[in-house]
């Protein structure tokens, strides 16, 4: 159990936390140049955590939580937690008022997935994932929401309100619990995903996957193929190329540097899978990323990678 003393904690409010805009409604992306956060508890809005980059351990006053890229919850009212063991950590932050979500009575409380976003004891939702695809299709929204609150142009109150929506209907049609079942084979395939997503820059063999979710390799490959549409291999290399390309649009690190970090030893080799799927080279492709020639979600969705 996750333990804090009163004075340790921090108490934040809306405009303290950058809610200057005319609705109880905004958004940050945030960074972590440590290891650990302060607790902190907000009275006056909820938080909804969108991890895209990284791992960190949420601790609540009662538990704590691993969390990766893909992971949400949301911070109610009245919730007191912080991030411990930060690494690399990016996410974003969704500040609202819970009584957005009751402005449409029955819209989003109809849908089945409702109650695993509604307050429990400790004042949080439950952990939901977003598989890469979904998580890629929400930061578009999330991107969206960030551009019209900075550019503060005509009707971005109307905007932003419109995203938070439809970010809140597309948590509710894919995320999916942490406790969720699954058919057996496509459990297993999804842990087999879930340890590619974690683990994308190493080196590991079919064996290792197959041994990883104790299945025989002809049967991994079977079901792999058929739930994806794809090889293993194939699957791992266009997992690392949509993690390149992010990490071009997202830094400023050497071309070098993300091809190794995406488990790619082979420069030459990076740069002709590349351009097999982009139509273009890793440094042109960030030059017209960056002066806006290309919009990097459409090049992304290039890859095609499948919703398992």
């Amino acid at each position: 159990m996750a333990k804090y003393q009163k004075t340790e904690l921090k108490n934040l409010n809306f405009e303290l936390c950058g809610g200057k805009v005319n609705i109880p409604l905004s958004i940050r992306l945030q960074e972590y140049p440590g290891m650990s956060d302060l607790w902190h508890s907000h009275d006056d809005f909820a938080e909804l955590v969108i991890i895209t980059n990284g791992k960190v351990v949420n601790e609540l006053p009662d538990c704590s939580r691993p969390m990766q890229s893909g992971d949400i919850m949301i911070f109610y009212p009245g919730s007191i937690h912080r991030y411990n063991r930060i690494r690399q950590l990016r996410h974003y932050n969704v500040l609202f008022d819970p009584a957005l979500l009751e402005l449409f009575p029955g819209v989003l409380r109809g849908m089945s997935n409702y109650s695993s976003i509604a307050p429990s004891a400790n004042h949080a939702s439950e952990l939901l994932h977003l598989d890469e695809k979904e998580l890629f299709n929400a930061i578009a929204l999330l991107e969206n929401m960030r551009k019209e609150k900075i550019n503060f142009s005509s009707g971005h109150e109307g905007v932003m309100l419109a995203d938070f929506y439809l970010l809140i209907i597309h948590i509710l049609r894919y995320a999916k619990s942490q406790s969720g079942q699954v058919s057996n084979a496509m459990f297993r395939i999804g842990q087999a995903v879930r340890f590619m997503e974690r683990n994308f820059e190493q080196n590991f063999s079919l064996q290792q996957l197959c041994s990883y979710v104790h299945m025989s390799e002809s049967s991994f490959r079977h079901h792999f193929r058929a739930l994806t549409g794809l090889s293993p291999i194939d699957y791992l290399i266009k997992l690392r190329l949509r993690k390149a390309a992010l990490m071009m649009f997202h830094s400023d690190q050497p071309i070098s540097n993300i091809a190794l970090l995406c488990g790619f030893s082979d420069g030459n080799y990076f740069a002709r899978k590349f351009r097999q799927i982009f139509q273009a080279s890793p440094r042109e492709f960030r030059m017209n990323c960056s002066a806006g020639r290309l919009d990097i979600f459409q090049e992304v969705a290039k890859l095609q990678l499948p919703d398992i």
